[in-house]
């Protein structure tokens, strides 16, 4: 796990680096700029109970109002988020009953399950969902229909592939994840992101 240092009495806990800068720039886009955000290091260490006993134990950590975490459902959401609730509970924080709702306590928890509570994916198919209308996009489904078609071993994560593809069509190609909601590449203002926004809102005003 990397060395973090508590900043803030509002946290939001995200899987790696890249998460980190794309959900400081949807903090940001929706105006909640008192809420610290880090990258554990990576997707292995979200369900370590050691790694979250080095969390809780940071200096600072002690006065945390509130506190959400954000992780990618991948295959399957049920078990992505019963993992983070195993967690929760071997280092004495407080449990949340589903994904998206708020558990009162010391500190206010949440569980965020990317793209949602039941759907199999992760942040990309969110971000996917955000840029369903670009014009562009119909580019990348052609471009997406020839690599099918052609390799005989296409890339394992669909949408984080197309994802991609379609960052390589902006003015400033090869920006990750972050970079590009960073930059506006990723349109923050879109629907798709309205539930997680509002129960960062909600955890957090």
């Amino acid at each position: 796990m990397r060395t973090i240092q508590v900043t803030s009495r509002k946290l939001v806990v995200v899987e790696g680096k890249d998460d980190e800068r794309f959900f400081n720039a949807l903090l940001r886009q929706i105006g909640l700029t008192d809420v610290q955000c880090i990258g554990l290091g990576g997707k292995d260490e979200m369900g370590k109970t050691e790694t979250w006993r080095a969390v809780v134990a940071t200096p600072g950590f002690a006065e945390m109002e509130a506190l959400a975490i954000v992780r990618d459902a991948d295959d399957n959401p049920q078990g992505a988020f019963q993992s983070i609730k195993d967690t929760l509970r071997n280092v004495g924080l407080p449990l949340p009953s589903a994904p998206f709702r708020i558990e009162q306590g010391t500190p206010k928890v949440c569980v965020i399950i990317l793209p949602d509570m039941s759907d199999k994916g992760e942040l990309e198919d969110l971000c996917l969902q955000a840029l369903a209308d670009e014009p562009v996009m119909e580019c990348v489904e052609q471009f997406w229909e020839c690599v099918q078609r052609r390799e005989k071993h296409p890339p394992r994560k669909v949408s984080k592939a197309k994802l991609y593809a379609y960052l390589s069509s902006r003015r400033e190609p090869g920006r990750r994840l972050g970079e590009a909601a960073e930059a506006g590449d990723i349109p923050l203002n879109s629907q798709a992101f309205d539930r997680v926004k509002q129960a960062l809102r909600d955890l957090f005003a």
